[in-house]
């Protein structure tokens, strides 16, 4: 029981991290109105993803 407990709250969490993540990154995608912002907002989606990604693998050896 307790390992569903804990996969519900990573996933409650993660659903936090997504909303977060889409916000911030969208809000780069026109934060200047020039074509950088398409590498900017970009960037912040891998870079977000990739820490999140690492962030589960870590979650995942302690279970």
């Amino acid at each position: 029981m307790q390992a569903l407990s804990t996969i519900f709250i990573i996933l409650l969490h993660n659903l936090g991290l997504s909303k977060y993540r889409d916000t911030k990154c969208n809000f780069l995608f026109g934060l200047t109105g020039g074509t950088v912002d398409l590498i900017i907002g970009g960037g912040c989606f891998i870079d977000m993803t990739a820490v999140r990604a690492q962030e589960l693998k870590e979650i995942a050896s302690m279970l």
